[in-house]
């Protein structure tokens, strides 16, 4: 009954449609979020004891997270937060909160700074609308009428204690000689506040420090070493901090203390943040890095000057920072899916990581980080990697793409293990781009090897033999296909219509959908250069992967935020009769992993001699299942972890093998864990 049953759901999920899948997005579980932009705001907003920390996305929306505990230095993303609901415009900053006119509610100030969009240049005020609450409503998208070529958000705090506030606003001012022709000019303009409790402030100086004509980012204050003297710290767009402190009390002059404030230097445009993250009485600075971790400094001892690196301040979305690229498989074979995420700099010299995320359950959206880095294994300027066991030797091989088009090859040392050996730095030679498929497109067990480039287009590699690391080419212009800028290839049958899908992501954001004319065919046409109407921003690497186990194959897309999108593929209505397939298919067994038993799928069109065996890694025969002829449609054959004496086989990955009329059509895996 229990077989009957199986058959029946097999043969369900067997006769969707073509054109009738559906997705649906999915934000939990740290997907849909990068977050893609310096700096953060950290505030207790709710009045919980747990700090809010605001990020920016790579769109200029607002990320809302919260401590997971008091004192934690981890956060979590507040998904249902009012805050993300804000309709915030292009070119928005970092907030700054501060009640000013002491009614017990939040106003929250906003600097847009994008130089040539039109609403740029304005300060958004918004206030709480009651006390505690992340709701906050727009009272003036024109703050003090102020309007300038951009601007970042304005620094309140009463500098010379007189009761009045004072607003230090970083603003950019482009003068134009002529049409098309001018120069750029930076300032820090400083106002005060007209009366206590008052949202005027009036014009003191347009030069409250001088850092013209370098970028530096908006100030923070700060007394440091608790003698009475504002300190102010303003980050610099490549990676340091200058150093101020107040001349004397209550006073508007400062002085240059250093350039590069603990010899901090990220490389990277930083805004530093200075509170008590952990609550143990010493200051903490927090430096976003590459718009990826939060590194924490915290100072030796009270009033100190000196700080040290202790640790990262860690979010729940997964994010690596720019430009994430995948690559999905149970590399150690314990039944839970690993992610590796690449991620890009675009400089010659620059180090790309692989960061490895992997499933907490099994059938699970839920991944949890494991390390910035596989071993050794990086690229020059990009990491864009790929899985595949090119040589069928049971050890993956690992492939990363690379800015200067070169694929490093990997292998992994022993079955199961995450160390991977390096075998070549230009695999073939090819130089030929940086996003790698492998698929064998007209099924001759010869590995055809799809290879994107930043230019658009797709070059086309085949298998010199069987197993081969070899590989020559067919195609500089596979189907005459350019998307524009940075090609990314994926090749899958989502649909399981025996016709295989092309997807491509590319610099804009969107993801091309092609479709092979026929079976086995190198011939694809364009379906949608717009597929699901996903945008991510820019430079989609699109993935499909079966992540939560039910057949059906999930989107998952990189973008240039460094977050991952999740389009979960659901079920959809099952027509009266059972659509008949095209195609030789061999599925996945389930389940998968299993002890003692599974169940292995197949299809065939026509009436056939079917074969069906189980091999080790090794590749020595363990048993036939099926040698016989069978009926066109759907079958199914259960396989009990035993050999052909009848004896239990011990645990491991295993490979099964679908031979129809005498030839190898489907090779897949299965994992047997006691």
């Amino acid at each position: 009954m229990k077989k009957l049953l199986l058959i029946l759901i097999f043969t369900i999920i067997l006769s969707i449609s073509v054109n009738s899948q559906t997705f649906t997005e999915i934000i939990d579980y740290g997907w849909g979020h990068g977050i893609g932009r310096v700096g953060q705001t950290f505030i207790d907003i709710d009045n919980d004891g747990l700090l809010d920390a605001i990020f920016l996305g790579f769109n200029y929306n607002f990320l809302h997270f919260e401590q997971d505990a008091i004192n934690s230095t981890s956060l979590y993303f507040v998904s249902n937060s009012a805050l993300n609901e804000l309709n915030t415009p292009s070119g928005t900053q970092q907030p700054f909160f501060i009640d000013i006119d002491n009614d017990n509610l939040l106003d929250m100030f906003v600097g847009t700074n994008s130089c040539w969009v039109p609403e740029s240049g304005y300060v958004y005020h918004y206030e709480q609308s009651s006390i505690n609450s992340y709701d906050f409503t727009l009272i003036s998208e024109n703050f003090m009428g102020f309007k300038e070529h951009s601007c970042l958000t304005p620094t309140i705090i009463d500098i010379d204690g007189d009761g009045l506030l004072d607003m230090i606003h970083h603003v950019t001012e482009y003068e134009e000689y002529w049409p098309g022709q001018g120069e750029f000019y930076f300032y820090y303009k400083h106002y005060e506040q007209a009366s206590p409790n008052s949202y005027t402030f009036n014009f003191i100086t347009e030069e409250f420090i001088d850092l013209s004509p370098e970028y530096f980012y908006t100030p923070t204050f700060i007394d440091i070493d608790n003698d009475n003297l504002l300190d102010m710290f303003i980050g610099h767009w490549f990676g340091g901090i200058y150093h101020y402190e107040q001349n004397e009390e209550n006073s508007y002059d400062f002085s240059l203390i250093s350039q590069t404030f603990n010899n901090i230097d990220l490389g990277v445009g930083i805004s530093p943040t200075f509170i008590d993250i952990d609550s143990n009485g010493l200051i903490d600075l927090l430096l976003s890095v590459c718009y990826k971790d939060i590194v924490r400094f915290e100072q030796i001892y009270n009033n100190s000057y000196e700080f040290v690196t202790t640790d990262s301040v860690k979010t729940n979305i997964i994010d690596v920072g720019s430009c994430s690229t995948i690559t999905i498989e149970d590399i150690d074979n314990n039944g839970l899916i690993d992610i590796l995420i690449g991620e890009a700099s675009y400089d010659y010299g620059v180090f790309a990581n692989l960061t490895h995320y992997e499933q907490t359950n099994t059938n699970s959206f839920s991944f949890g980080f494991i390390s910035d880095s596989i071993n050794t294994v990086f690229g020059d300027g990009e990491a864009i990697p790929t899985i595949n066991d090119v040589d069928f030797d049971g050890l993956l091989d690992l492939f990363i793409g690379q800015m200067n088009y070169e694929i490093k090859h990997y292998e992994q040392i022993s079955i199961g293990n995450y160390e991977f050996v390096l075998i070549t730095n230009n695999f073939n030679n090819l130089s030929a781009g940086a996003a790698t498929c492998f698929i064998d497109l007209d099924n001759d067990s010869l590995l055809d090897l799809l290879i994107g480039n930043h230019s658009g287009n797709i070059k086309h590699y085949e298998q010199t033999s069987i197993n081969s690391y070899d590989f020559i080419l067919i195609s500089n212009t596979f189907n005459d296909i350019d998307v524009g800028l940075r090609s990314k290839p994926f090749v899958t049958d989502f649909n399981n219509d025996g016709l295989l899908d092309l997807f491509i992501g590319e610099e804009s954001g969107n993801i091309n959908y092609y479709e092979q004319d026929s079976q086995y065919s190198y011939d694809f046409t364009l379906v949608t250069n717009h597929f699901l109407q996903i945008d991510v921003g820019y430079c989609s690497a699109p993935f499909f992967y079966d992540l939560n186990g039910d057949n059906l194959e999930d989107l998952i897309v990189g973008s240039v935020d460094g977050g991952l999108y999740l389009y979960a593929q659901n079920p959809v209505s099952v027509e009266e009769e059972l659509v008949e397939h095209k195609a030789i298919k061999l599925y996945q067994n389930f389940p998968n992993p299993f002890n003692p038993n599974t169940t292995i799928y197949f299809s065939i069109p026509v009436e056939s001699k079917v074969e069906l065996s189980i091999y080790n890694i090794k590749g020595q025969k363990v048993k036939t299942l099926i040698n016989d002829m069978f009926v066109k449609g759907n079958h199914s054959i259960d396989w009990n972890g035993d050999n052909k004496f009848g004896n239990s086989v011990s645990s491991g990955l295993y490979l099964y093998e679908l031979k129809v009329n005498g030839k190898t059509e489907a090779v897949s895996k299965c994992l047997l864990l006691k």
